[in-house]
């Protein structure tokens, strides 16, 4: 079984992780479970296609893909397509998701979840002091859609934060 360690674009989600350090990542995974990498694979920096990566699987054939992250996914839906459809048989390892899958349904879960957290601000953390005040923003913050969330009947509220 040959294992290929994906160095990608140092930008993803909300960390800046240099190649080096994904290797690092990577590879300390790989020791915890057994496994022996056979190459790296340096992708491009500014792209997510991960194009190199299905080159090289044409040419010699990948059983198992460690990436960082599953926000290291391409961010276009044709793109993942295209992953999907070169490398739908390979196992991949999302090491810091600590998920792993194979198959078209994995690999689709992957790309919505990474889009997911693409598409969600984070907090301000300047403007958080204490535990209470997330508390409170999480409690004042619309819900998306109208959602509605509903207290059972008994519900104790005696030990909510008071405002």
């Amino acid at each position: 079984m040959s294992t290929a360690v994906i160095s990608g674009d140092p930008t993803f989600g909300p960390w800046v992780v240099p190649h080096r350090l994904q290797n690092v990542f990577t590879n300390a995974y790989a020791r915890e479970q057994g496994l022996t990498v056979d190459t790296v694979i340096p992708e491009p920096i500014f792209s997510d296609a991960l194009l190199t990566t299905q080159w090289i699987s044409k040419h010699w054939s990948l059983d198992r893909i460690l990436l960082c992250s599953f926000l290291q996914l391409p961010h276009k839906p044709e793109d993942m397509e295209r992953l999907i459809d070169n490398l739908e048989n390979v196992e991949f390892h999302f090491i810091l998701e600590n998920l792993v899958g194979t198959g078209r349904n994995f690999l689709g879960q992957a790309f919505r979840n990474a889009q997911a957290f693409r598409n969600t601000s984070s907090l301000k953390h300047a403007e958080i002091e204490c535990y209470d005040d997330l508390y409170r923003m999480m409690r004042e913050a619309p819900l998306p859609n109208g959602t509605e969330i509903r207290q059972p009947a008994n519900f104790d509220q005696s030990n909510d934060a008071k405002d």
